[in-house]
């Protein structure tokens, strides 16, 4: 009989089951609102996420009668508690056809129970926006 004392290699998350999931949050001429959460993402139990990708895109598509601070974000939450951006833009610019754009790479690796939130609000008075906000997550088993 022979013995080993050799411990084996725990296969890298992508050999773990992983699963690619995508919430995506767009809308053609949004118009003013108090802070709204887009879309949400818990990482399910048992599961880690990676954050692979964040995107946020804002472009003024009529100009706002009074001009407020427009706020749009991607945030964490671990345990689902205390939410803190991970990528966020602030505007108050009412020129039209202005662009906000960016995109974040590989992000933090996340835990089960940890929720993401995409949030927009928009504090003018009148005017819209056109508006995308997406992130894109790896699952996989813990």
């Amino acid at each position: 009989m022979r013995v080993s004392s050799f411990a084996v290699a725990r296969p890298a998350a992508f050999d773990r089951n992983p699963v690619q999931t995508v919430k995506n949050y767009a809308s053609f001429s949004l118009a003013p609102a108090a802070l709204t959460v887009r879309w949400t993402y818990t990482v399910p139990a048992g599961k880690r996420a990676l954050l692979t990708s964040c995107h946020i895109y804002v472009q003024r598509n009529s100009a706002a009668t009074s001009i407020g601070q427009n706020q749009y974000d991607i945030s964490i939450a671990p345990l689902g508690v205390g939410a803190t951006a991970i990528m966020q833009f602030y505007d108050s610019d009412n020129t039209l056809q202005r662009t906000l754009s960016g995109i974040m790479g590989q992000g933090p690796l996340l835990n089960a129970t940890d929720v993401v939130t995409g949030n927009t609000r928009d504090g003018s008075t009148g005017g819209s926006n056109n508006t995308s906000i997406s992130a894109t997550f790896t699952e996989f088993d813990a």
